[in-house]
């Protein structure tokens, strides 16, 4: 190991005495920021977005600004910050560190050697030798002397202050002013904004959970949609600790993102120097942008603090010569592959930087190796003993690795339309981006407000006109690629999601430091020219006078910018419509009203759709867990609820609440026909589109319709209806000749019934009499039983489950219901083909189908129904008719085959229209189930009227 020492002597910035050609190049910048502020603030116009040459005097400013600060780079003033070198160590340590450096290799081998059969499963104990390798790594880097030599083209950055205490304490001074914003703007107001929880966020903190809960799920492997489970080890780590909550979901992406404030700082002082440090950071803690990423809780803010660290310790590394810089940079790199997918992104800019770096040396590739590539060993060894155990996971099974990257990639755009317009449609989005559109989607951003203040943008592009001159210095190249790079999350993923915000956040330092550069390198004009004439100045001056008003020139425009990303994201942004419904409303809304109805200890039954969202799973789990300890996730306090086949609801001696999808809200007669005082309402967002129908139903309600309706015919010919709670006899069989009792009986769960009446009872299921074991389905059955004068014994009504002996029918499974007319007969099949005897019949009154947890034939399994009966038209029109389902499903009308989704494994939606004459028209819906969700859904809409559910008022059913 070379044990010498280099030195990297700068000499200072020579200043020339402002001549012609530098007043030209002044003039150029005023007008070209003058231009190029006017243009900001035009393109951002509605009417400007169809006009690309609006975009003409914008790319002239900013090339024209880029290039007079390139013409003034030496006027500008400066000092160099000379590096640090690394200091040569006694031979023992050196010694000492590769043996740490070859354990950790050794362990890492091992990791996998253990993995390789089974990573899933056999990944016990291996974390703690993996994070023992990791800091084998660090310790070995860390007494490792110098590694080559501390190349001079590392050392650029320059400051316009001595290194004085005084200068030291207003940098931190700054530094911590800047820091405190950015966790104000972070955390203000975080329970009301964003208005709710996003589907991804609560999705992946419930594999969370289920980590809490004792699901051995290998760290090095993936869970939900590709995610990395380390990252989901972190959001356990915080539930742990903070317990499931709101505010706890929020802080998993707040920590990495606060930390990001903080650490492109480090990396704007190291390329550029303090005062543009700051500058990037102060972007960086305003950009409206990142304060909306920042406010998901999800693992899309890591990514950009690992590149921004893993980029500063390379680049110190390359300047300084210290090994522990290039391991540090080597673990970051690779951890970032344990939080999102994009991290790939953060790998793919830094080898590609370390490639640049290696061919652009001006000594020569040989000479570039030689210097660093000692370096470049410690920066993959400790890279590849972080990814080693994750490699495994790649390598035995790439397609769930890449799964997610190949659902949103642009290439199949391109293959669907055989052509590269889709590609070329999302580069151009891009173009527009920061300036003109923004993101379109509300979860990510105020749709079509530009991803950058007007500043910020203008320095921004400004930066990047000038990086593109630079384009030969490592710092710019790095930038650029960066740039690019970065925002491929966005260019190369579907079309119609373009641009992309959420999976393009790698790029936003760039833009950070790019404007921080421009920025800085306009304030040290204006503070070399303001000096310039004061020194001209006859008069006394103050001689601080240029460095204030410099100074004031650059908090004005960093105020501007924090003023109005400020604005936009506590105003227009937060109140945003658009921006409420990317974040689902009716999950969230579904969730409050859940968890207020337990804390008021009401009955909860939800649509199936509402019973899986993950928003309401995980914020139950964290009231019920932090107030008894019950585990939520597969058991939760709520009850799955459609009523065409659940309602009547069971006696449990509580209020309910019933939350269901707005589509009932047509039917709302059916709802209030069996609950008339109940307290039901249609919510609905502020511009009255509506989320979902709430529906109170007072207890005294739900008892009173246990039980039967008993009605005594007497031997003289009297007739008495009694409310009964249950089947029995309780009157002198003498005067009696008949006891008739009729209601509808409830089925909680489908299998082999045996239905039995005791003391000369006689049975009647849907007006069919009934004997011996029958299989019925979940749901609602019309009930008869009937007791004629003559008969002996004890009258009961009796039966024998799939889980029980025989048994008194109990009351909550009975209910004093009319007998239903109106619906369609339900005809389910064991098979595929609708053929051979059916298992059983049922009457259904509508169809809004849905069998998230239980099928109507149990066990689960592919099946298919017919669903028979007439249509009852009172109105002649066209009738327009939509079915949703999943999997296939045919409709017949006057036994013709009006339209049909047949593909299995996939939901099909089809409409078809048909023009109907009043009267009575046979209707006939099959629907096939193969596997996956299951689903069927019947609209209708009569000329141009809106979709509804049809009314079991005009369906007929047919007789089994």
């Amino acid at each position: 190991m070379e044990q010498t020492h280099s030195t990297t002597v700068q000499t200072p910035r020579v200043a020339a005495a402002t001549d012609t050609h530098t007043v030209w190049n002044l003039a150029k910048l005023f007008f070209s920021l003058l231009l190029g502020a006017l243009m900001v603030w035009l393109l951002r116009q509605e009417s400007a977005k169809s006009q690309p040459l609006m975009w003409l005097p914008f790319i002239v400013a900013m090339f024209g600004a880029a290039s007079a600060l390139r013409q003034m780079d030496l006027w500008l003033p400066g000092q160099p910050i000379l590096p640090r070198l690394e200091q040569v160590p006694p031979r023992s340590r050196d010694i000492f560190g590769a043996i740490c450096i070859a354990v950790a290799q050794g362990l890492s081998w091992l990791i996998v050697q253990r993995l390789l059969p089974d990573y899933q499963k056999l990944w016990h104990g291996l974390p703690a030798l993996w994070l023992a390798s990791i800091l084998l790594v660090l310790v070995g880097a860390s007494m490792l002397g110098p590694v080559g030599r501390g190349s001079p083209r590392a050392a650029t950055a320059s400051t316009l202050w001595n290194d004085s205490p005084r200068n030291r304490r207003l940098e931190v001074i700054a530094f911590i002013l800047i820091f405190a914003l950015a966790i104000f703007l972070r955390t203000y107001r975080i329970d009301s904004i964003p208005s709710g929880i996003y589907v991804d966020e609560t999705n992946g903190a419930i594999d969370s959970l289920y980590i809490l809960e004792g699901r051995f799920a290998s760290p090095f492997a993936n869970g939900w949609y590709g995610t990395p489970n380390g990252y989901l080890y972190y959001m356990a780590g915080i539930f742990k600790v903070l317990g499931a909550n709101w505010i706890a979901l929020k802080i998993a992406s707040l920590i990495p993102a606060i930390l990001t404030v903080a650490a492109i700082y480090f990396l704007g002082r190291l390329m550029f120097g303090p005062s543009a440090g700051l500058m990037a950071m102060l972007f960086m803690a305003v950009s409206r942008w990142h304060l909306s990423m920042s406010r998901w809780g999800w693992n899309e803010t890591a990514p950009p603090l690992f590149q921004i660290l893993a980029t500063f310790f390379l680049i110190r590394g390359l300047r300084d010569r210290r090994a522990s810089d290039y391991a540090l940079s080597g673990i970051l790199m690779s951890l970032s592959l344990y939080t999102y997918l994009s991290a790939r992104l953060v790998v793919a800019t830094l080898l590609l930087y370390i490639l640049y770096w290696i061919l652009s040396d001006p000594s020569g590739v040989r000479a570039s190796l030689k210097r660093s590539w000692l370096g470049f060993v410690v920066f993959t060894v400790a890279a590849l003993v972080v990814i080693a155990p994750a490699g495994v996971t790649y390598f035995k099974d790439p397609s769930v690795t890449n799964n997610r990257v190949s659902e949103i990639s642009i290439l199949n755009d391109i293959r669907e339309q055989g052509s590269l317009q889709p590609l070329t449609q999302n580069i151009g989005d891009i173009l527009k981006f920061f300036h003109q559109t923004g993101d379109h989607q509300g979860k990510h951003n105020l749709p079509d407000e530009p991803m950058a203040d007007p500043i910020t943008g203008l320095f921004f592009a400004i930066g990047l006109a000038y990086a593109i001159y630079r384009w030969r210095d490592q710092r710019y190249f790095l930038l650029i690629i960066w740039l690019i790079i970065g925002l491929a999350g966005s260019f190369l993923s579907s079309h119609d999601e373009s641009p992309q915000s959420y999976r393009a956040l790698t790029a936003l330092p760039v833009v950070m430091l790019m404007a921080a550069d421009a920025l800085d390198r306009v304030t040290r004009a204006a503070y070399r020219t303001l000096q310039e004439r004061s020194v001209a100045e006859t008069a006394p001056r103050l001689p601080s006078r240029p460095a204030y008003l410099a100074a004031g020139f650059a908090v004005l425009m960093l105020t501007g910018a924090t003023l109005w990303e400020a604005n936009v994201y506590f105003g227009r942004q937060a109140n945003s419509l658009a921006v409420e419904r990317g974040f689902n409303p009716t999950e969230n809304s579904v969730a409050r009203e859940v968890i207020a109805a337990l804390q008021a200890d009401q009955e909860i039954y939800l649509s199936p759709r509402f019973s899986t969202y993950s928003p309401l799973r995980f914020l139950v789990y964290g009231v019920v867990k932090s107030q008894t300890g019950a585990n939520t996730l597969d058991n939760p306090p709520y009850h799955v609820v459609l009523p065409e086949v659940n309602f009547p609801l069971p006696d449990t001696g509580h209020d309910v609440l019933i939350l269901l999808d707005s589509n009932y809200w047509p039917l709302r007669d059916f709802l209030t026909s069996i609950y008339p005082d109940a307290k039901i309402e249609l919510r609905t967002l502020s511009d009255d589109s509506p989320i979902y129908i709430r529906m109170e139903v007072p207890h005294e309600q739900i008892s009173a319709l246990q039980g039967l309706t008993e009605t005594v015919l007497y031997a003289d010919g009297r007739k008495e209806d009694r409310a009964v709670s249950q089947l029995k006899m309780d009157l002198d069989r003498q005067q009696i000749s008949e006891i008739r009792w009729t209601g509808a009986i409830r089925i909680e769960h489908g299998g082999e019934y045996e239905l039995k009446g005791e003391g000369g009872l006689e049975i009647f299921i849907d007006g069919l009499p009934v004997s011996g074991k029958k299989y019925f389905g979940r749901g609602l059955y019309n009930l008869v039983a009937i007791w004629n004068a003559g008969d002996r014994g004890n009258v009961q009504l009796l039966w024998h489950t799939p889980n029980t002996e025989l048994t008194p029918v109990p009351t909550e499974s009975l209910f004093r219901l009319p007998e239903r007319e109106h619906g369609l007969l339900a005809t389910y099949w064991n098979n595929t083909n609708w053929e051979n005897a059916p298992t059983f019949h049922q009457f259904t009154p509508f169809l809004m189908l849905a069998w998230p947890d239980e099928q109507p034939i149990v066990p689960n399994g592919p099946f298919t129904a017919r669903y028979t009966g007439a249509l009852n038209i009172t109105e002649p029109d066209t009738y327009t008719f939509r079915i949703e389902t999943d999997d296939g499903a045919r409709l017949v009308i006057d036994d013709i085959v009006l339209g049909e989704g047949m593909t299995a494994g996939q939901p099909n939606t089809f409409e078809v229209m048909v023009a109907l004459s009043a009267g009575s028209h046979p209707i006939r819906i099959d629907y096939f189930q193969q596997g996956g969700g299951s689903a069927l859904r019947v609209f209708w809409r009569k000329g141009d009227g809106p979709f509804t559910p049809i009314p079991p008022s005009a369906l007929i059913p047919a007789q089994p």
